[in-house]
């Protein structure tokens, strides 16, 4: 028998391809996450709905390799029904576009678009998921009136055991015993003033634990007064991360452990938000200044997203860490600042915490409302941010790089996943060209059109 239709016999003995087919749809973004030992590329895939027996998948749009919009989307939700198991037909029933570019899963990341249409060969593929099986599809759209296509082949996919070390490629790796989770360390009378605080923040790392398959290190975190640590203090705390962080001693490891302390020292004695991953290190650090339980921040449990920014830090820089020759710099610091702010904060509601309502839309607002005075013009320019965090700049680079996610999103229609791939893509082959690899156009032009969209908004 053809291998081909290996996948419509799965579907013509399914149940569910008899049930009633329903309206609605069945979430907010169509598709459902792949078993991880699959190894798939993509963490959301089309599968045949038991609740009404169609087949719910996403797909972008492209022509000749490239990204191509219809009715100004790049991606669509599609519903199927089947017409014919036995002769592998299908046909589209209803379509929206997707509108999962700002949302997250439950391992915290923006749901993929698994499948493709490309309009210069009338072929879509996918991966598709029919209980108990997945499968890798394509089909051939044979009638463009009806919507109707007919399979061209699919394949079984088989589990196989995915392993993602996240190891330094300058490190004896036997050197680094700790093993991979969140550790605190709470110094002076943090715990008396801020117990509160620590109490969300460890809350919120025991989520991220339970949810993210991607904890394979340790995460070293330094909770202390926003006033600072006295030296004697500082110097116990920088003492305890950096021995942990490098415990060999080969001249090049306490070189490293050297500049770690010595950096970690001057923080802590002042009010800090950071989180680092050391090159060659054995693990990253997240510094956190937290003011009395009783100040009252942006929203309730603000400190759990700060510290979910910090560690959003440690995720991109474990791209270049685990690379043995990478390029750099591979992140521009606009996204390296507004990404870790946007993943926080969506991060922050997919784990059960609420912010305001439109509290990321009067974000949005107020810097826009920075930038269209005459004398921030120079400001809107996003290559003024390329590799300045400019601090002491009326916009700074969370700001402004919160900004472009924003506009990335929602004007041009890319995903928070497809962003974030853009610092493995940017250590392999440079942050100019995995930029440009996304948007299809010149950074230049980008920037141009940015400017563009801040004046219209």
């Amino acid at each position: 028998m053809n291998k081909k239709y290996y996948f419509f016999i799965a579907l013509f003995f399914c149940p569910a391809l008899f049930a009633q087919s329903a309206v609605l749809w069945p979430s907010q973004y169509s598709g459902m996450s792949p078993d991880s030992k699959l190894g798939l590329p993509v963490n959301n895939i089309g599968f045949l709905s038991e609740a009404d027996g169609l087949i719910y998948g996403c797909l972008k749009v492209i022509s000749g390799g490239r990204r191509f919009s219809i009715n100004n989307a790049y991606e669509y939700d599609i519903g199927f029904a089947i017409e014919s198991a036995v002769e592998g037909k299908i046909k589209i029933v209803k379509s929206r576009p997707f509108r999962g570019y700002a949302l997250l899963n439950k391992r915290l990341e923006s749901p993929d678009c698994s499948g493709s249409y490309d309009i210069t060969t009338n072929l879509y593929n996918d991966y598709l998921f029919v209980d108990p099986e997945t499968y890798y599809v394509s089909f051939r759209l044979a009638d463009s009136v009806n919507l109707e296509l007919t399979l061209e082949s699919s394949s079984l996919l088989s589990s196989q055991e995915i392993q993602k070390p996240l190891a330094a490629a300058g490190i004896d790796q036997s050197l680094c015993s700790q093993p991979a989770g969140f550790y605190y360390d709470e110094f002076s009378n943090v715990a008396s003033l801020s117990g509160d605080r620590i109490k969300t923040i460890k809350d919120i790392f025991e989520r991220v634990k339970a949810e993210s398959e991607d904890i394979l290190l340790p995460i070293y975190m330094i909770l202390y007064p926003n006033t600072g640590l006295s030296s004697e203090l500082a110097a116990v705390a920088a003492e305890n991360i950096a021995s942990r962080q490098y415990p060999g001693n080969t001249p090049d490891q306490r070189e490293r452990y050297a500049f770690t302390y010595n950096d970690l020292y001057d923080k802590l004695q002042k009010e800090a938000f950071t989180g680092d991953l050391p090159d060659d290190s054995c693990g990253g650090s997240i510094t956190l200044s937290l003011p009395p339980d009783d100040y009252q921040p942006d929203f309730a449990k603000y400190y759990g997203k700060v510290a979910l920014h910090e560690y959003h830090h440690i995720v991109q820089n474990s791209f270049f860490f685990s690379s043995n020759d990478g390029i750099r710099p591979y992140i521009y610091t606009w996204m390296t600042e507004g990404m870790a702010e946007y993943w926080a904060l969506k991060s922050f509601q997919v784990l059960g915490f609420e912010i305001p309502k439109n509290y990321i839309s009067s974000q949005v607002s107020q810097t826009l409302e920075k930038l269209k005075k005459p004398e921030n013009k120079r400001y809107r320019n996003i290559r003024e941010y390329d590799d300045e965090f400019g601090d002491f700049w009326p916009i700074n680079s969370i700001d402004i790089g919160f900004l472009m996610v924003h506009y990335l999103i929602n004007k041009r229609q890319h995903s928070l996943s497809s962003i974030i791939s853009l610092y493995k893509i940017g250590v392999d082959e440079g942050r100019l060209k995995a930029l440009e690899g996304l948007v299809g156009i010149s950074y230049e032009e980008l920037a141009i059109d940015f400017q563009n969209w801040i004046a219209e908004n």
